[in-house]
């Protein structure tokens, strides 16, 4: 999920190593929740835009200064290719973006880092030394990003400078395995998808099926964050949860290749 207003933007057709996927290509959604029907909407692509190849990981939404509101077409596509962006990404710019990089694909499956691509083609390593780095977001200030390491059951804190170089902050323990992380506009409060077995999670067993969790992180860059798990089920109702969001007193929760839950927040 990625939020705009009172509209989310969505993906589906991951084709990742041990994860079930159909042979339908990856496809973008949206999801207007003032509408009571609750039924997503596909995006149409440009006519240059290559489907057949659509492998979505990771997504992010960069809101134009000017205010213009998306349709349900989209636009001005400008692919990106480079062999180091291969999970999630954060928009911070018209041409500019934050990538996660858990190097899966270049066997070092242990070794992942932060990289930045700027306005130029090329990327930049800014932050190393992760797990596995997984989910990234921004702070409401922008002054902060967010970073999702996964086998290490934390999230990093990182204070953005000037020319985009990110130093350490802090790291927040959350007791489950983080994947991807969304921020809430106005409280600041992180919404983290969780697995709370690796193994389940990585190994799928359709009878013996992985489990899902929800974390809510409040007041995260004070001495003493609130870590609170909101939403948990053994894999009976949802499977292999990898991202929630809130609006409305409602709570969406993703997952990687299962369905999408809305739940009533009391």
């Amino acid at each position: 999920f990625c939020f705009l207003t009172f509209h989310y933007l969505c993906i589906t057709g991951l084709k990742f190593p041990g994860v079930p996927s159909s042979d339908e290509p990856g496809k973008i959604f949206v999801l207007d929740l003032n509408d009571s029907r609750m039924k997503p909407v596909e995006l149409r692509m440009p006519r240059n835009f290559d489907l057949e190849t659509f492998n979505p990981h990771g997504i992010s939404l960069y809101t134009d200064p000017s205010g213009k509101t998306p349709d349900n077409l989209m636009r001005g596509c400008t692919p990106v290719t480079h062999k180091s962006l291969v999970n999630d990404i954060l928009a911070v710019g018209v041409d500019s973006f934050y990538a996660t990089n858990d190097h899966y694909f270049e066997n070092q499956f242990l070794q992942s880092y932060v990289e930045i691509l700027l306005f130029q083609p090329w990327v930049k390593e800014v932050s190393h030394g992760y797990y596995f780095a997984n989910g990234i977001n921004l702070s409401p200030d922008k002054r902060h990003i967010y970073v999702a390491d996964l086998f290490d059951h934390n999230v990093h804190v990182l204070e953005r400078k000037e020319d985009n170089t990110l130093t350490r902050v802090k790291t927040v323990a959350v007791g489950s395995l983080v994947d991807n992380i969304e921020v809430d506009p106005e409280t600041g409060d992180l919404w983290v998808g969780c697995h709370p077995n690796g193994w389940k999670a990585l190994l799928f067993d359709p009878n013996d099926p992985a489990g899902s969790e929800v974390v809510r992180i409040q007041n995260i860059h004070s001495d003493k964050p609130q870590v609170t798990r909101v939403y948990e089920d053994d894999g009976q109702v949802l499977i292999g949860s990898s991202v929630a969001t809130t609006y409305g007193g409602k709570l969406l929760i993703g997952t990687i290749f299962h369905k999408t839950l809305v739940c009533d927040l009391k």
